[in-house]
């Protein structure tokens, strides 16, 4: 199953018992990557891994509830600083489902991608973020399914799920 960009994690809370484990390669990041809109200067991603609100706990009634604050300075060399809730909700119907984040280290979203990793687990989310060049797999970009080596990052990612899917049904 695929989804849009922008529907991804609001697509797998609908489907809540039907998404065994969902893997986000070039994950939609959160109020980062497009972060302020230099029109506005308002955050693209207000309800923080996605567009449209998602169910919090304790409930989020408007985006503003969750205070979102930017780390002072980048966490390494190459990376953005993260946007955090400054108010640690948690997201429920996530808990319990194995996610894996799948970045490529010349991708325009690795300087950002460990940000929705840690997201996640602020929000109380258990998730795998395997930055492809720590696996040996180099030289990828943006559209590593297009390339040469696609198989190799194929069979990562199936070997991931194989293991995560098998925990599940224990």
């Amino acid at each position: 199953m695929r989804f849009t960009t922008k529907a991804r994690w609001l697509s797998v809370l609908v489907l809540v018992g039907l998404v065994s484990v969902p893997v986000a390669v070039k994950a939609y990041g959160l109020y980062v990557a497009e972060t302020l809109s230099d029109a506005t200067g308002t955050l693209a991603r207000r309800w923080g891994i996605g567009d449209a609100p998602l169910t919090y706990e304790p409930p989020v009634r408007d985006a503003a509830d969750l205070a979102p604050k930017r780390e002072e300075k980048p966490q390494d060399d190459g990376l953005e600083a993260c946007w955090f809730a400054g108010v640690p909700h948690k997201l429920p119907r996530l808990a319990g489902i194995p996610v894996m984040i799948v970045t490529a280290e010349a991708s325009y979203h690795a300087p950002y991608d460990h940000c929705t990793s840690q997201y996640l687990t602020q929000a109380g989310v258990a998730n795998d973020f395997v930055p492809l060049a720590r696996r040996g797999i180099h030289g990828n970009g943006h559209m590593m399914m297009l390339e040469k080596n696609n198989l190799q990052i194929a069979g990562l990612i199936a070997d991931w799920i194989r293991g995560h899917v098998r925990e599940k049904r224990k």
